[in-house]
């Protein structure tokens, strides 16, 4: 019984700790809504190019949008260091890898479909969005 319950256990762990892996160019010329969490006071979103992930936020009350825009690439791993070489060159991971205040900034792709992608920030934070386009 004991060693029943530890391999169930194994199982659903390596069910949690699996990412999908996407290539680039499915990525390339896609929306996103934020649906998962939700603000009361802005919509927000993210868009991918070949090597641009956008993330936008639009405030309700004024309807002021802003933008920021990093360069991203896929990995299979969680890199050491940021390889800006892997910009834009076509590639499948399941993580997205951004560099962001002089360092690794790395989200994991938990899941995706054709309508929605779920992701696990490096601050453990998850987030769910909706296709858009």
């Amino acid at each position: 019984m004991r060693n029943s319950l530890i391999i169930a256990l194994v199982f659903l762990l390596s069910m949690t700790c699996h990412a999908q892996n996407i290539a680039t160019s499915e990525l390339n010329g896609t929306k996103w809504k934020l649906v998962s969490p939700v603000s009361d006071y802005c919509e927000r979103g993210m868009s991918f190019t070949m090597t641009t992930r956008t993330t936008t936020t639009k405030f309700k009350k004024n309807k002021k949008e802003f933008l920021f825009s990093l360069k991203y690439y896929l990995s299979s791993s969680i890199p050491k260091t940021f390889d800006s070489s892997q910009i834009g060159k076509s590639r499948k991971g399941s993580y997205i890898i951004q560099y962001v205040d002089n360092s690794v900034f790395w989200f994991k792709i938990v899941d995706i479909s054709s309508t929605k992608i779920t992701l696990l920030s490096k601050l453990d934070d998850t987030t769910v969005y909706q296709k858009v386009k």
